[in-house]
């Protein structure tokens, strides 16, 4: 989002700014041999994400790649992450200990 807000000059679609995060950063640091996407051997961090968690009006089927990347990209928040993976293995983590309540 805040590559959009920056670059007046530049057109950042959400689409755009979702490869830039992925496997365009990866080609740029020549580290896309390993990282990037999923494809198979590659080591892969990602989170699994909740659109409903954005506006339960937004069905994922009726909307195509940027519009449910400009949905994360300009209304997402930590909310809508529903589980995190590490190296390919799910991170276990418990939100009420993070946040010091019992």
């Amino acid at each position: 989002r805040h590559a959009d807000y920056i670059q007046p000059k530049v057109t950042v679609t959400p689409i755009k700014a979702f490869y830039l995060a992925t496997l365009g950063g990866a080609k740029t640091l020549s580290l896309d041999s390993d990282i990037g996407n999923f494809k198979v051997g590659k080591f892969a961090d990602f989170c699994v994400a909740d659109i409903g968690a954005i506006d339960p009006r937004y069905k994922l089927s009726e909307l195509d790649a940027n519009e449910i990347l400009s949905l994360f990209m300009y209304r997402g928040n930590s909310g809508v992450v529903k589980e995190t993976y590490v190296n390919g293995e799910k991170l276990e983590v418990d939100g009420l200990k993070i946040r010091g309540e019992k």
